[in-house]
């Protein structure tokens, strides 16, 4: 491991790999079962237009659970989970590339990494939001009175299967519709894990003397990652709204739906879902770079390196 004033930092080689890919995907899983809730709301609020269904995160919350049921909440989840090979696709990349910049500061490796992990991830997770996210509108599309959506649900009961939506699209538009929004989606998610992983290796470090004076390593590791996912939700979040909408059926151009955005709903548009979006980004960041620690601590392959791995971060 690497020693950084005081800071032990767990690389990838100190890794039992079979352990570490194996316990990564069954703790995330739990994470994403937990937290998928808010993704969905987060969806919702962006698809929507000025026919205002829901006035923020918790009445959506609300009346989403009172008119669908719990499920309601959890529509698309199976599907969605299928990202989570592209998860493991990205934390291989990132730890490899990472590993490979050790001449440079730790925020130059986490913004270079993290950017280049969500690009080649992205390619799977594309394909997976359109789907998921077609679900998580479902039978609500009229009701939020998004057009692009409903022209999938036009003349069905609106309660269609994944296999169905995914024969809708391939019919509309090809291969290319599971790929809709893939441009921006790389535009949205490759800087946003870019500056969420520069922000967080790039805070931690800085915090070495609270932790010389006691305050427990995952508080800050969870401090950084707060600090992190409020940093790069705040910046990107316009352009995940015209991720989002994208994906979900519009037919214009990128430029041709910012102005769309822009002339129907005002500058104010490009900030929907942004509430919802930092509910489940705070709370995400938590537990991912808390879980994302321990994992890796109790896959240390040497014994050396357990007897250190409660000051470890990576």
């Amino acid at each position: 491991m690497q020693e950084q004033e005081g800071i032990r930092i767990i690389e990838w080689k100190d890794l039992n790999k079979t352990k570490f890919l194996l316990l990564n995907p069954a703790f995330f899983f739990g994470i994403r079962l937990f937290l998928y809730p808010t993704s969905l709301v987060k969806t919702r609020l962006q698809v929507q237009t000025k026919k205002q269904l829901y006035r923020g995160v918790w009445d959506a919350l609300f009346k989403i659970s009172r008119q669908e049921g719990v499920r309601g909440l959890y529509k698309g989840f199976f599907v969605n989970s299928f990202g989570m090979i592209s998860g493991q696709v990205y934390i291989i990349t990132y730890e490899l590339l990472r590993g490979s910049l050790s001449d440079y500061t730790p925020a130059f490796k986490g913004f270079v990494a993290g950017g280049v992990a969500s690009l080649l991830a992205q390619s799977i997770t594309v394909p997976v939001d359109v789907l998921s996210q077609y679900k998580m509108v479902q039978g609500a599309s009229e009701a939020l009175g998004n057009q692009d959506a409903l022209r999938i649900f036009k003349g069905q009961s609106q309660q269609l299967t994944t296999s169905q939506i995914a024969k809708t699209i391939f019919m509309e538009n090809g291969i290319m519709g599971f790929y809709r929004g893939y441009f921006v989606s790389l535009m949205t998610f490759a800087p946003s894990s870019a500056i969420w992983w520069s922000c967080y290796s790039g805070l931690l470090p800085s915090l070495n003397p609270a932790l010389l004076l006691g305050f427990p390593l995952v508080m800050l590791q969870a401090f950084s990652g707060v600090t992190a996912a409020v940093i790069s939700s705040l910046l990107t979040n316009p352009i995940d709204v015209i991720r989002t909408r994208l994906q979900v059926g519009s037919r214009r151009t990128f430029m041709g739906e910012v102005y769309h955005l822009l002339r129907s709903e005002g500058v104010m548009g490009l900030t929907k879902g942004l509430s919802a979006r930092l509910t489940a980004a705070i709370p995400f960041s938590i537990c991912v770079i808390v879980t994302y620690e321990f994992v890796k601590k109790v896959s240390l392959k040497s014994p050396e390196a357990k007897i250190n791995r409660a000051n470890s971060i990576s």
